[in-house]
């Protein structure tokens, strides 16, 4: 420990294990009166004024039924509102252990870096600018500190705080709170609560958890804004016209019109668009994926084109030394490539190391040198000792001064190995003046398994990759052709061959390359400058070098092992650079907006359909064709359902989408489907009415949930053709012919005999049955004949 914390006490490890095992990880979590007043907070819309307005409505025209049906539509709310919102605590909470703060902490006289989460009380931590307080802390020392409180007090202005006189008795001067900042300064400070004991820790979850509306959510409310505001103005039109016509008006008149304005308003999709934004990306956050803003992910189904280098991504990078040139001897050879590997993370200086394990000769491992990092330039690294410096790189590189470049023999080597994948290094040796070639070096990079099944998956969905290396020409047309990047030879360049002064050319240029060889940091960010004009770009980094390209990626994915510096300027952290798993996110984040869109046009069609035909109807007939309460069953049963179009969205075969919901897109298709639904809804009532059925709206209410339930499967399978939605109609015609066979005798049973609040429930409860049934019997028809 350095000399000025000699005097300070600090834990053992042993303590630590005790305390950490009887007070838990240093988290705040979300407490169960928190969540329900969020939830509460997050409902404060004008959709849940409305619902709640009708709801004190049907008290006062004392339609109990009908308000109990109301309140179940507001509880199916706030219980969707509670799980978004534990669901945005628990992934908050996972981030955080993905990828947790570090903090120098003094711990048996060793200085450590620990994760924010295993602090515990009476822990020594060391304290710079710029550092968020990880727990409530008392100030041992500190030298120009000031801290930022706005978030316990408030006020924006610093705090200045001191180390206290005497080390026994704190003010609030000497006490620093969790999740308050340094300003400015250092400190050594003594852990004194961790966690939920913490002062201010109701006030910090309610910071923390505070939901940040992302763009699906703000897309999400203006949909449904658009949505009840022109149902709002349709409905006045409606009831304009029943006046006219002389239509009278009573209290059933005004529950209906109520509950046509409820089940015409998708009134959950907000809730579900956010709800499984978060379990999409709950799941994603399990396999690796991570990030500080919801809205990456969602960016994440724009994504056209992947731009990744080639190790690691498309080949393990776990490197083998395979074979070895040298003009020296051996052994001298080994122990100079022994001397430019010891002590290095680098993949090839493992790779070295891995194979001088196999050689029996003693090698100096207390060597006293300098390194210079790899030159993404110069395509070397260097390390220098007392009086010679090694250096070993790209061959045409490190050999360019030497007569060895003539070496007609070396280079047909290099070549032919490099033909077939090989990566090649090779090495120098500078004493003042004189140059020494040491040898070169091949190594094999295995290819990942499947990758080529990956890539040829993106490109049928729209995700095109291209690779961009700085590595030989021929190793990379090797990985190119194997992976099915590229077809021939004449797709691959080396980056110097590119036309950067135009930038016209250049973007033809890359039309037709897909893999790019040689390339240095300058050279990429401008390849990606002109890919990004026409692209969604997701771009792979990892290195310092790659940071300005980070800054103009659509989405910049960094590995979580990277530099804290480089994860600064990135989108998303994942775990290991995987093809495989990025492209499941692109798709997942697909199918997730397919599956909302799917749920607002079956919204749509439903309450619209619904809507015209109930109103027509009033005008012809002049009798209510439908109970409010059977309304609101179909409305219950209809948010039951659509649950499916946002539980599991696919992730596989999804083409590449744009961001909205189907208002824009598809609307003649729409239109269509409310037509044909308003039509089925007065043919069917026009026919049952000729039957003179003493049931009659209880089955005409059928008929409705027969036809959402079409309509939620022609939707369903609307891009699988023609074929498939003639078959996907033949299966149900004999759902339903299943269901109504029983359906014609359970009801003569009740509807004789039964009071109206009878039959009422008889509604709700025959609608549920329906639908249990329903989701039965397709179950077990799928089994038996194996349809799907």
């Amino acid at each position: 420990m350095e000399q000025k914390y000699s005097t300070i006490k600090t834990l053992s490890f042993e303590e630590v294990r005790i305390k950490l095992h009887k007070d838990g990880p240093n988290t705040i979590p979300l407490h169960i009166w928190d969540l329900i007043l969020m939830s509460i907070k997050n409902l404060r819309t004008p959709i849940i004024l409305i619902d709640l307005s009708i709801l004190i409505i049907s008290l006062i025209l004392q339609a109990y039924f009908e308000a109990f049906l109301i309140s179940i539509l507001i509880m199916l709310q706030f219980i969707l509102s509670i799980f978004d919102m534990s669901l945005l605590s628990k992934y908050l909470f996972k981030r955080d252990k993905f990828n947790p703060p570090l903090y120098k902490s003094l711990r048996e006289d060793q200085t450590q870096q620990i994760k924010k989460q295993d602090l515990v009380e009476g822990d020594i931590v060391i304290l710079k600018a710029g550092d968020m307080v990880p727990a409530d802390c008392e100030i041992i020392k500190a030298e120009d500190l000031s801290i930022d409180e706005s978030l316990i007090s408030g006020n924006s202005f610093p705090v200045i705080k001191v180390a206290p006189k005497n080390p026994k008795r704190h003010n609030e001067t000497n006490k620093l709170y969790a999740h308050t900042y340094l300003v400015s300064g250092n400190a050594v400070v003594r852990i004194i609560k961790i966690g939920s004991k913490v002062k201010y820790a109701g006030l910090i979850s309610k910071k923390l958890y505070q939901k940040q509306l992302s763009e699906l959510d703000l897309r999400s409310n203006r949909t449904l804004n658009l949505i009840m505001l022109f149902m709002l103005l349709l409905i006045m039109l409606f009831i304009l016209l029943l006046l006219i016509a002389g239509t009278e008006f009573n209290t059933i008149s005004l529950l209906l019109i109520m509950s046509l304005i409820i089940s015409t308003i998708p009134t959950l999709f907000p809730l579900l668009s956010s709800l499984s934004l978060l379990r999409l990306i709950l799941a994603l956050n399990k396999q690796g994926f991570t990030t500080l803003d919801l809205n990456s992910f969602e960016k994440l189904a724009q994504v056209d084109m992947l731009c990744f280098d080639k190790s690691g991504t498309l080949t393990t990078n776990q490197l083998e030394v395979i074979d070895y040139d040298t003009p020296i001897k051996e052994e001298l050879f080994l122990i100079k490539l022994n001397e430019s590997s010891i002590g290095s993370s680098d993949a090839f200086d493992l790779a070295i190391q891995r194979l001088l394990q196999t050689k029996k000769i003693d090698f100096n491992r207390d060597l006293d040198y300098i390194d210079h990092s790899f030159d993404p330039y110069l395509k070397n690294s260097s390390r220098k000792f007392s009086n010679y410096t090694i250096v070993k790189g790209s061959p045409e590189q490190v050999l360019s001064e030497l007569q060895i470049k003539d070496n007609l023999d070396l280079a047909l080597k290099i070549k032919t190995r490099t033909q077939i994948g090989e990566r090649i290094i090779s090495l120098i040796e500078i004493k003042g003046k004189k140059v020494e070639y040491l040898g070169t070096v091949f190594f094999k990079d295995e290819i990942k398994h499947s990758v080529k099944e990956e890539i040829e998956l993106g490109k049928d969905m729209g995700v095109n990759g291209i690779m961009i290396s700085g590595d030989n020409l021929n190793t990379c047309i090797y990985v190119g052709m194997k992976t099915g990047l590229i077809e021939s030879t004449d797709q691959a360049i080396e980056a110097s061959q590119l036309q950067y002064d135009s930038p016209k050319i250049l973007k033809s240029q890359l039309e037709k390359y897909k893999v790019i060889a040689r390339a240095n940091p300058i050279d990429k960010y401008k390849i990606l400058e002109v890919l990004e004009t026409d692209h969604n770009l997701a771009f792979l980094g990892e290195g310092i070098n790659d940071i300005p390209c980070l800054k103009i990626s659509h989405i910049a994915i960094v590995n979580e092992q990277s530099n804290e510096l480089i994860k600064k300027y990135s989108d998303i952290l994942v775990d290991k650079k995987d093809l495989s798993l990025i492209l499941q996110a692109i798709f997942s984040m697909r199918g997730l907006i397919i599956s909302l869109r799917k749920y607002i046009e079956i919204a749509l069609v439903s309450g619209f359909s619904l809507l015209f035909s109930t109103f027509t109807l009033l005008l012809l007939s002049k009798t209510i064709p439908i109970n409010p309460s059977q309304i609101l069953v179909l409305e219950i049963i209809f948010f039951i359902a659509a649950l499916q179009f946002i539980s599991k969205p696919n992730n596989k075969g999804i083409p590449f989408v744009s961001p909205n919901f189907g208002i824009r897109e598809g609307k003649m298709v729409l239109f269509t489907l409310v037509f044909i639904g308003i039509c089925l809804d007065i043919i069917s009532y026009l026919l049952i009415q000729n039957w003179n059925l003493s049931y009659f709206k209880d089955f005409w209410f059928l008929t409705l949930g027969v036809r959402n339930i079409i309509f939620v499967q022609l939707i369903n399978k609307s891009q699988q053709g023609i074929k498939t939605m003639i078959l996907e109609l033949l299966k149900l015609v004999l759902f339903i012919a299943m269901l109504l066979i029983p359906a014609i005798f359970i009801f003569p049973m009740y509807t004789g005999t039964s009071s109206p609040i009878e039959l009422h429930i008889i509604a709700l409860i025959s609608g549920l049955a329906y639908a249990i049934v329903l989701i039965i019997i397709r179950k077990f028809i799928r089994q038996f004949l194996n349809l799907n």
